[in-house]
């Protein structure tokens, strides 16, 4: 079981929250979080942790680190700050706004920081006509006139959309619509899953799977469900689904996960009723963000009652998490996932809570029995 902490109360100056990277400097906690209007930082040794204002962005909606250096997305454009500067600008009054380092000056649509190798990277991609067109870059070494230094360019033709990406333990995973591409990072051969013919799933599946008039909207993530498996999860199609349930006078299914082998095959029977359909899960809530935590998915947008817990080994849903009465007297539900997505598990999982004029950042935390 789980339940949710409150870690910063968000005065209503700061604006929209949207994501959130927690820190360590100098053997002391802090949390950043990125808003509509700027960068925040808040010291979580503190008492009454005090939050301070430490950049003045707009529309900030991606944050994390590496090595020494906060990296940002606000306005689509990505930017580095030195950690010692931002702690620097929350412990004086006199302290100005740090200077950041453009890392490329392009219209960024995402990045993330993880693994490749021995080495940590930041991945990032921006458009280019109807290709998505990626770049590595990683730190320089010591003592270099630059922070940072690229490693490799690559792209995707189009005219399919990219959404997101996966750090996994050897390879990486591209969101794409209406699938996910498994990268070889030394390489950068690649592989889609699920294949077009892969006969574990049936031909309505593989429709629902087809780009043109997809029954689905895009994919949310692809999970370590076990160490033989993973399971994909997309978002529907809310047209198509009420459309195809309206047909089969059915519930409309909005949200769909598959377990695939670590290949990349479907697993346990696929989709097929004969097997009992073990291999598919689907939800009839609306979800935005998917998280794994604890061996644990945690939907973001599928119940009213707050975010639905499932256990990633087999799917089955096992508790909704609110914040009870925390807040106001109300039970308000975590409205998005602000730190801790990717197909390993998350260390730790951050959202953002909202009741009325009233917000708070929340840290999910595993109950013990």
């Amino acid at each position: 079981m789980f339940k949710l902490e409150t870690v910063v109360p968000v005065a209503g100056e700061c604006g929209s929250v949207n994501c959130c990277e927690p820190f360590v400097h100098e053997e002391k906690h802090y949390l950043a979080f990125g808003t509509d209007n700027g960068i925040y930082v808040t010291d979580l040794g503190e008492e009454d942790r005090r939050t301070k204002k430490v950049a003045d962005k707009t529309n900030v909606t991606m944050c994390d680190t590496i090595g020494p250096y906060l990296v940002v997305l606000a306005d689509k454009r990505i930017m580095s700050y030195s950690i010692d500067a931002l702690v620097a600008v929350t412990q004086s009054a006199e302290a100005s706004e740090p200077k950041a380092e453009e890392l490329r000056d392009k219209t960024i649509e995402f990045f993330r920081v993880g693994s490749m190798g021995d080495k940590k990277v930041l991945l990032m991609m921006h458009k280019k006509k109807k290709d998505n067109v990626f770049r590595t870059i990683e730190l320089a070494p010591e003592g270099s006139a630059e922070a940072f230094k690229t490693t490799r360019d690559f792209f995707l033709a189009g005219p399919y959309p990219c959404f997101d990406m996966s750090f996994m333990k050897s390879s990486f995973a591209l969101y794409k619509s209406p699938g996910f591409e498994i990268m070889d990072p030394t390489s950068f051969k690649s592989v889609t899953i699920p294949q077009n013919d892969d006969k574990g799933l049936s031909k309505d599946m593989h429709k629902r799977l087809k780009p043109k008039d997809s029954g689905l909207e895009k994919p949310l993530g692809i999970f370590k469900a076990n160490d033989e498996e993973f399971i994909i999860c997309y978002e529907a199609n809310t047209r198509l689904a009420m459309i195809s349930s309206s047909r089969h006078h059915s519930n409309a299914w909005l949200g769909l996960g598959l377990f695939v082998t670590k290949h990349g095959d479907a697993s346990r029977g696929g989709d097929d009723p004969a097997e009992g359909a073990k291999g598919k899960v689907e939800w009839t809530h609306r979800v935005r963000q998917i998280a794994l935590y604890a061996s644990h998915l945690f939907l973001f947008g599928a119940a009213a009652g707050g975010v639905e817990v499932r256990s990633v080994a087999s799917g089955e849903v096992v508790q909704t998490l609110g914040l009870e009465d925390e807040v106001g007297g109300a039970s308000p539900a975590p409205t998005k996932c602000l730190w801790g997505e990717g197909a390993l598990g998350a260390v730790e999982l951050y959202a953002l809570v909202e009741n009325g004029g009233q917000r708070r950042i929340v840290k999910v935390v595993e109950v013990k029995e």
